[in-house]
């Protein structure tokens, strides 16, 4: 592939990524209004869920927020019920982890968003379903790489692999 065509493939994506995004988002935003928490709450939520109990400096450098931040979001859950500071008596260093109410919470998410993109991808074969997943799945690996590379630190999904047939998804995935 030429250098023009590469770049110009590559601009038509980065400006296609941000639109699919938001669309996607507005197919899950009612996700969010039913349950009372913020985007912000939900990430930190999820990363819990997908990765098990983290301690407040692993949830910091994964969602790229200050440690102040992080902790007063941990605080809010905990006073929704959904997460707890387990062992340690330094909250810093403490892990967090869901409560059967934030599992719960987690799991209706996950129901609610493959439901809520399953109706939008119902006019695709399961063939071109699969073959999107796939490149998805290979986009992750890629930024993944690119990512641990610039900054050297573990990323939101540090279990991303590529799907291929014959070869599971990562756990968040299926």
């Amino acid at each position: 592939m030429n250098y023009i065509r590469s770049v110009d493939i590559a601009d038509r994506i980065a400006r296609i990524l941000p639109v699919v995004s938001d669309r996607l988002q507005r197919l899950t935003e009612g996700l969010c209004d039913t349950s009372g928490l913020t985007s912000i709450q939900w990430q930190l939520l999820e990363y819990v869920h997908r990765n098990g109990e983290s301690t407040i400096g692993t949830i910091c450098r994964a969602l790229r927020r200050a440690q102040s931040s992080i902790s007063e979001l941990t605080d809010r859950l905990e006073e929704k019920g959904l997460v707890q500071r387990l062992a340690g008596t330094d909250r810093r260093k403490s892990l967090v982890g869901l409560t059967a109410t934030g599992k719960r919470a987690a799991r209706d998410r996950d129901l609610g968003r493959s439901s809520a993109v399953e109706n939008a991808l119902v006019l695709l074969s399961p063939d071109a379903q699969e073959t999107l997943l796939l490149h998805l799945m290979e986009v992750l690996s890629m930024t993944d790489r690119v990512c641990s590379v610039r900054s050297g630190e573990a990323t939101v999904f540090p279990e991303s692999t590529i799907h291929r047939p014959g070869m599971s998804s990562p756990s968040w995935v299926q």
